[in-house]
C-alpha cells in the first residue's frame, strides 16, 4: 500500500511512521512544556537509529543476496528492515536518553505511548471499508512475458489466483520464487499470477518460469 503525493509515492506504513512521530512530538511538548522540555530531537535520534538497525539487520539476515551487488545495500526500494531490530534500538536510545535527562523521561514516556497508541489504531482504521475486488484490478495495465496486453481475469481462466507482487532488487522477493514456483507445479487448480516491476511485468500459470 501506498500513498501518492504529486509524482511522489509513499508506502503507507511510513506515512503511519511519520504521523506516529508528530503525535509524539505534540503530546510530549504538551506535558513538557512547563519545564521547557522538548523530545522532538530524542525523537529524531530514535528514527534515525532504528532506520539503520532495522536495515543492518535485514541485510545481515539476507546477506546472501547482498554479497554479490553489495551496492544493493543503500538501495531501500526493497522495503528490506528488520522491525524488531529497529524497536529494539529505538528503545535502548530512549532508555539511555531517560537515564542522561531526567526532565526528559516523563514528556518522552508520554509521546511514545501516544505515537504507539497511533501505530496501533492506523492500520485498522485504513483497513476499514471494502478492498479492491477484482473488476477494480481489471484497469491495471499488465503484459505477458510475450509483450501482450492482458489482465487478471484472462490470466486466471476461472481458477482461485495467486497474485505475487515481486521485484528483481528485493531479495526476499527472489527467495520465495523458488516455494512459489513448486506451489504452482503441484496444485494445477490455482492460478499464479507473478507481477514485477521490470520490462515484462506479469505472467500467468500458463507462461513457464
Amino acid at each position: 500500500m501506498a500513498i501518492s503525493i504529486g509524482p511522489f509515492a509513499l508506502p503507507t506504513q511510513f506515512m503511519i511512521l511519520l504521523i506516529c512521530a508528530a503525535v509524539a512530538a505534540a503530546v510530549g511538548h504538551f506535558v513538557g512544556r512547563r519545564q521547557q522540555v522538548g523530545i522532538s530531537g530524542a525523537l529524531t535520534d530514535m528514527l534515525l537509529a532504528a532506520g539503520l538497525a532495522a536495515r543492518i539487520a535485514f541485510v545481515a539476515i539476507w546477506f546472501e543476496h547482498y554479497r554479490a551487488a553489495p551496492w544493493t545495500i543503500l538501495d531501500i526500494r526493497d522495503g528490506g528492515f528488520t522491525l524488531s531490530a529497529g524497536v529494539a534500538a529505538a528503545i535502548m536510545l530512549a532508555l539511555w536518553q531517560g537515564w542522561r535527562r531526567a526532565a526528559l523521561r516523563g514528556p518522552l514516556t508520554m509521546g511514545l505511548l501516544a505515537g504507539a497508541l497511533v501505530w496501533t489504531v492506523a492500520p485498522a482504521i485504513l483497513r476499514l471499508g471494502t478492498g479492491p475486488t477484482l473488476s477494480d484490478l481489471e484497469g491495471v495495465p499488465l503484459v505477458t512475458l510475450q509483450g501482450s496486453p492482458e489482465s487478471l481475469t484472462r490470466v486466471a481462466h476461472g481458477k482461485p489466483m495467486v497474485v505475487n507482487l515481486w521485484a528483481t532488487w528485493c531479495p526476499p522477493c527472489r527467495r520465495e520464487m523458488p516455494v512459489l514456483a513448486a506451489a504452482q507445479q503441484q496444485i494445477p487448480g490455482v492460478s499464479f499470477i507473478f507481477c514485477g516491476s521490470g520490462r515484462k511485468p506479469c505472467h500467468g500459470s500458463e507462461v513457464p518460469l
